[in-house]
């Protein structure tokens, strides 16, 4: 016999008025809640396949009179979709590297190895998390256009994104908290059996890590997909945009695209997002479930 799943509140408490009538009210707040995340959305998808005519129509029309499908050809057409992905997927793989090579190893040694002043290097990352992001761009541009020693400028290159990447200070917590989760022991037995600590990092930690490692891919991707104000302001040549900026920069500010055809574009851009993180939905689950364990 399956066993059935549990839930936030059971079936002998559901018999209570009470109860029963405030589950009601909470499914109703969250259905509504879902509803005004999704609809913006929805509302582009739908406006994609609309008349630009329509679209702005008063009052606006919730369904298409008449769906225009060509739309997306047209705007296939007009826009390199395919060169600005190329851009968007060589940022997204140099951030995911330097992410990998270096939070991971910070993480580890902060949970395990525990090198002095390790408390106060953490609370250093959990202040890093009180700085608003807007209020770092301007230092980190400057440092940029000059970096300190080398006098090298990184602006209009990847660079700019990959290099700052490492210092992650939400990653570094995030990974340093599973780590905290990975029994001791197993550590202390490979130290006994000889391993040194990379080889300890690389066939222990890092394969027990693998939930969390598909989450922080997954912020990963989604953070460098959706970010346009940093690239925005770093990447001048409109050949090395990410799509989202090239999107903005092409699409809305040109005459030759209509209104559907922003919409359409719109709609190109959020459909690999959307199978990465149904693709990876449940290691995400998992790992965020995971990070809040403490074994």
């Amino acid at each position: 016999m399956a066993e059935k799943g549990r839930t936030l509140i059971g079936r002998m408490d559901l018999k209570r008025p009470s109860v029963k009538f405030g589950y009601t009210l909470l499914l109703i707040f969250l259905l509504i809640v879902a509803v005004a995340t999704l609809f913006p959305l929805l509302w582009v998808v739908i406006s994609s396949v609309k008349s630009s005519a329509e679209i702005f129509r008063v009052p606006p029309t919730i369904w298409p009179e008449n769906f225009q499908w060509g739309t997306y050809a047209n705007v296939w057409s007009k826009f390199n979709f395919l060169r600005y992905f190329k851009n968007t997927v060589v940022l997204i793989a140099g951030v995911w590297f330097a992410q990998m090579l270096v939070t991971t190893l910070s993480a580890y040694s902060l949970s395990k190895l525990k090198p002095p002043g390790h408390k106060l290097i953490m609370f250093g990352f959990l202040a890093a998390l009180m700085v608003p992001g807007l209020a770092m761009m301007i230092p980190k541009y400057v440092i940029l256009k000059h970096l300190p020693l080398i006098g090298w400028n990184l602006l209009d290159s990847y660079w700019a994104f990959w290099l700052p990447a490492g210092a992650n200070a939400f990653n570094i917590f995030l990974l340093k908290t599973f780590f905290d989760g990975i029994p001791d022991d197993l550590i202390d037995a490979a130290t006994i059996d000889g391993a040194s600590e990379l080889r300890t990092f690389g066939q222990i930690v890092l394969p027990l890590s693998k939930p969390i490692l598909a989450t922080l891919t997954i912020f990963i991707f989604l953070g460098v997909w959706n970010d346009f104000m940093w690239p925005y302001i770093v990447i001048t040549t409109t050949e090395k945009q990410p799509l989202m900026v090239a999107i903005f920069n092409s699409v809305f500010k040109s005459a030759v695209f209509a209104q559907n055809d922003i919409m359409a574009a719109i709609t190109i851009a959020i459909i690999p997002p959307i199978i990465v993180f149904f693709t990876l939905q449940k290691d995400i689950t998992r790992g965020i479930t995971l990070t809040g364990l403490k074994g």
